[in-house]
């Protein structure tokens, strides 16, 4: 399982199917989750905060219970560096040919 995000703060979510008691974790401070235990079913909120660097990162999210253990794997894309056309200092009629 996998979640990706843009470079700004977001949250997405994931179920866990279960009937024994579980535990969730992030491996990254800049990703977060809504409950760090439970049992049975649930629904997971997972919050990523704004990727302001140059590179796209990743962070590990575990849910274990009864013995088992499952990964899921959040990407964020990093801020973009490249200027927008609308970001050209230009004025307009520079820009026409």
């Amino acid at each position: 399982n996998s979640l990706s995000f843009s470079d700004s703060q977001g949250n997405e979510s994931f179920s866990i199917s279960s009937n024994v008691s579980w535990t969730v974790s992030s491996n990254r401070s800049w990703c977060s989750v809504s409950k760090s235990s439970g049992s049975n079913n649930a629904n997971i909120t997972v919050s990523v905060s704004a990727n302001t660097g140059t590179s796209d990162r990743s962070a590990t999210i575990t849910v274990t219970g009864g013995g088992i253990t499952r990964s899921v794997t959040i990407t964020q894309s990093s801020k973009s560096n490249v200027p927008g056309e609308d970001d050209n200092p230009l004025p307009q009629y520079a820009k026409r040919r």
